[in-house]
């Protein structure tokens, strides 16, 4: 194959050759999502509720299908998520998600 014909990689598709720093990203993308779908849960987001909860079903290899749909008529459940984790803050419990050994704090402080 000439130089002509050869697929140029962007930048980073060549760091995700390596495959500590993918995982090192992949982790931290993760992260990433979860942050995010607690800040739209707070506040009250049910469109980027749903779309982040897409990306995570993505992410973890679950069908986007199984994931339920937050639709405007079930925001009352977006209300009670906001609800519980006021009320558990305010009690003084922190959520954590564990993965392995891994533990990130759900609410970041």
């Amino acid at each position: 194959m000439s130089k002509d014909t050869a697929q140029v990689l962007s930048t980073f598709d060549q760091a995700m050759q390596d495959p500590e720093r993918k995982k090192a990203f992949n982790e931290g993308y993760q992260e990433f999502l979860l942050s995010e779908l607690y800040l739209a849960i707070m506040e009250e987001d049910t469109q980027d509720t749903s779309t982040l909860l897409t990306d995570l079903a993505k992410e973890g290899g679950v069908s986007p299908h199984k994931v339920p749909y937050l639709t405007p008529a079930k925001k009352q459940n977006v209300l009670f998520l906001k609800n519980f984790f006021n009320l558990l803050d305010g009690l003084g419990y922190k959520i954590v998600i564990k993965k392995g050994r891994r533990q990130i704090p759900f609410i970041k402080e």
